[in-house]
């Protein structure tokens, strides 16, 4: 149910909205989503770091890391704007 709401603001914040992307980065992106949008006890900047952490270990490509650091900083930053959270 909420996988479709996680990937649809997911594929808002891509370069490309229509991009492939390897399931493994998806799916750590769905999850850091997730913790951003729906666990206010987890600070945003936590979600960021965990995230980045996973795609350097289980990421794929050498930039994967990178990849979701520029968009998990980019949704935190409209989460910010919209609901007022703070990293």
């Amino acid at each position: 149910e909420k996988r479709l709401t996680l990937d649809f603001y997911i594929r808002k914040f891509l370069a490309k909205p229509k991009q492939k992307l390897d399931g493994t980065v998806l799916n750590i992106l769905r999850i850091a989503v997730y913790e951003m949008m729906f666990q206010e006890e987890v600070p945003l900047s936590v979600s960021i770091d965990e995230a980045v952490e996973l795609a350097k270990r289980y990421g794929g490509e050498d930039e994967s890391h990178r990849f979701v650091n520029g968009v998990l900083g980019q949704i935190a930053k409209r989460l910010e704007a919209e609901i007022g959270y703070l990293l």
